[in-house]
């Protein structure tokens, strides 16, 4: 917990000499977080600070993400230059395209949220909350992609009911929301791999690039659920688990 922008300078500093490859702050509050008190759409920031940690991060050459749900936390953000909001409900069209503006990116996280609005392991608090912003998510992304902002698959694992390996439900959710099945692929490969500058070395099948590689049993542009079940698995060029390398027409383009 920080107050005031040198607070927020000493704490980006201390996390970036500790080896921090990205700094995330908090811009709004949560749906999951306190049983009271706290509401997913309030500023959890100020400006200042959001300008204090955004500047000194950039200035040492780290990214800096939001956790940002509601217009105003994103909006101080986006004001900042801050690289990527994660959630992001309450992005409008007039902030995607400041976004965009500058190559800010989007990583919506959108099956967690109606993970923690439909089950009912769930505390009542947090559906409740859940619940009041998943209608805004598929407008958010449609702002975005209008907008021409990076969109980034995050699927949030290990917040609840959404376990590790919960990605190829974030790329379902994705489509459902209205990306192309080429584009919700490439938003967890290409376009991650740019959002996270490592387009250099990884997210797109080309030379000099690691050749990170899995085979499905058929083309998941047709059906995403068939990255479901994966066949072979290579990494750095190197195969990890099961199959044969595959042939050029079974390579699925991704840019």
């Amino acid at each position: 917990m920080i107050d005031g922008p040198q607070e927020a300078l000493k704490a980006a500093r201390r996390q970036i000499y500790r080896g921090a490859g990205v700094v995330k702050l908090s811009a709004t509050g949560g749906v999951y977080g306190r049983t009271e008190g706290e509401s997913a759409t309030h500023t959890e920031l100020n400006p200042d600070e959001i300008n204090m940690i955004t500047s000194e991060a950039h200035k040492l050459g780290v990214p800096v993400a939001a956790h940002a749900i509601g217009r105003d936390g994103i909006r101080n953000c986006v004001r900042a230059g801050v690289d990527t909001i994660e959630h992001g409900q309450q992005l409008t069209p007039d902030l995607a395209s400041k976004l965009a503006g500058y190559d800010g990116a989007l990583v919506p996280t959108l099956f967690v949220y109606k993970q923690i609005a439909e089950r009912p392991e769930i505390p009542e608090y947090a559906r409740v909350k859940a619940k009041a912003i998943i209608g805004e998510h598929q407008e958010a992304i449609q702002a975005a992609r209008s907008a021409g902002v990076r969109i980034g698959a995050g699927s949030d694992a290990g917040s609840p009911m959404t376990p590790h390996g919960s990605l190829i439900d974030e790329l379902v959710s994705l489509a459902d929301a209205g990306l192309t099945p080429l584009e919700t692929l490439q938003s967890a490969t290409h376009e991650a791999a740019r959002i996270l500058g490592m387009e250099e070395e990884v997210g797109s099948i080309e030379p000099g690039l690691n050749a990170d590689l899995i085979t499905v049993p058929r083309d998941p542009l047709q059906d995403l659920g068939y990255l479901r079940d994966v066949r072979a698995v290579w990494a750095r060029g190197k195969l990890v688990r099961g199959g044969v390398w595959p042939t050029h027409s079974q390579l699925c383009p991704l840019r």
